[in-house]
């Protein structure tokens, strides 16, 4: 693969769109977006897992008493663990 760089926010969840609705295939995928076959896979299992969630940019950081935050894209949520 030529490059690695990040994606924009929301385009990893486009990509598994179009390839669970068979809009495109996994090769065509792989070299458009220059990511291996195992990234795919990742990001499928994941979005299939844990729906949007699963493939959203995420940081995460400790709050006060060692609560850790989650960050994704613009909204701020304190996981249940």
């Amino acid at each position: 693969m030529p490059q690695k760089g990040k994606l924009p926010p929301g385009m990893k969840a486009k990509i598994v769109e179009n390839y669970l609705a068979g809009r495109a295939g996994s090769s065509e995928i792989t070299q458009k977006y220059s990511i291996h076959k195992s990234t795919l896979d990742d990001w499928v299992r994941l979005y299939q897992s844990q729906g949007l969630l699963g493939v959203s940019p995420k940081m995460f950081c400790f709050g006060s008493k060692g609560s850790v935050i989650v960050k994704i894209g613009d909204r701020t949520h304190l996981p249940f663990f």
